[in-house]
């Protein structure tokens, strides 16, 4: 099994990446007073964040996992797209149900999320800093800037749940770059890559109980399961010196931001909480209601089909042939 290179940067890929199963693994640093695997959200990346969040607390573990099924994931710059595209195609909907994840993905210009995360997180002192650091991010001039991503604990309940609802059935998460967020000054205003499941149970994710972690294995690059499984792909500026992968923009293994565990990670761990499983319940039925006017499904061009076969003539081009042949040779 390969190694996943999340720690250097990808451009978007716009389709459906599958990840074969017993092919891959995935590191993850988990508390562990819950259950490891379980059908709530969790996020999985390299052994470098996984250690940044696990190592050094004896309430943490580090565990390897790989997939026993196929894994459908977007990448979440194109979950984006298609989340604004739903959105914009039913104005008719109750709009407001969806501001969480407008708020948690910045599906809008910075101005109106900051706009938003006044009101959400009027209440949180403690996160005023974090509004403030988003309101000096923005800098007006001809050019609208878009929002950023917001992973707060008790909103990304809301948001979690809403995606695991909306795209059950279709694809099992989504897949994120190292991301800038000035809202997360904790963090450095970096976000680590990573692989967000919504239902790891349902995805058939195991522990790797004999991979060995201390030793470094083989690497598998994002922009080359981009190529193999999405084909040719668009980028921006000089193309690389091989045509066939995208321009890389940066690389390296990044220092841990953070030994606060990610947002997917903190909703389990405070799932007791009644605040908590408001949001959860309100974005999971959100999230059914926005599915029945989604109906996501993957189109496949059609191709003729006979109802009935008919029977091969008696005198087929064959057999004619062969007889012509074996008379020719009669009157040699």
């Amino acid at each position: 099994m390969a190694e996943i290179d999340w720690d250097t940067d990808f451009d978007p890929g716009y389709g459906i990446l599958t990840l074969n199963k017993l092919s891959y693994v995935y590191f993850r640093g988990y508390d562990k007073s819950y259950p490891v695997i379980s059908d709530r959200p969790a996020y999985f990346g390299s052994l470098s964040t996984a250690k940044g969040y696990g190592e050094k607390n004896p309430d943490r573990s580090v565990s390897a996992f790989t997939n026993k099924r196929p894994l459908k994931l977007l990448d979440v710059r194109f979950m984006k797209d298609i989340l604004r595209d739903l959105f914009t195609k039913h104005t008719n909907a109750d709009l407001t149900s969806i501001l969480p994840v407008i708020l948690s993905f910045g599906l809008c210009s910075l101005r109106h999320q900051i706009g938003l995360a006044k009101m959400r997180f009027s209440t949180t002192p403690l996160l005023t800093d974090h509004v403030k650091s988003l309101e000096d991010a923005y800098k007006p001039g001809l050019y609208e800037q878009s929002g950023y991503r917001i992973a707060e604990t008790t909103n990304d309940a809301f948001t979690m749940a809403f995606l695991k609802s909306l795209f059950a059935g279709f694809v099992d998460g989504f897949i994120s770059p190292r991301m800038y967020s000035p809202f997360h000054i904790e963090k450095k205003t970096m976000f680590n890559g990573e692989m967000i499941l919504f239902n790891p149970a349902r995805c058939q994710i195991v522990c790797v109980d004999d991979y060995d972690i201390r030793k470094q294995g083989p690497k598998q690059s994002i922009d080359e399961l981009y190529n193999r499984e999405l084909g040719r792909k668009i980028h921006v500026g000089s193309p690389p010196m091989s045509s066939d992968f995208f321009l890389k923009t940066g690389g390296g293994i990044p220092d841990t931001y953070t030994k606060e565990l990610p947002s997917v990670e903190q909703i389990n761990m405070r799932f007791h909480e009644r605040e908590i499983q408001d949001e959860w319940n309100k974005g999971l039925a959100v999230g059914n209601e926005w599915s029945r006017l989604s109906r996501f499904g993957e189109y496949t061009n059609p191709v003729p089909t006979a109802d009935r076969l008919g029977e091969w003539p008696i005198e087929s081009s064959a057999l004619s042939i062969k007889r012509r042949t074996t008379r020719k040779q009669r009157r040699q």
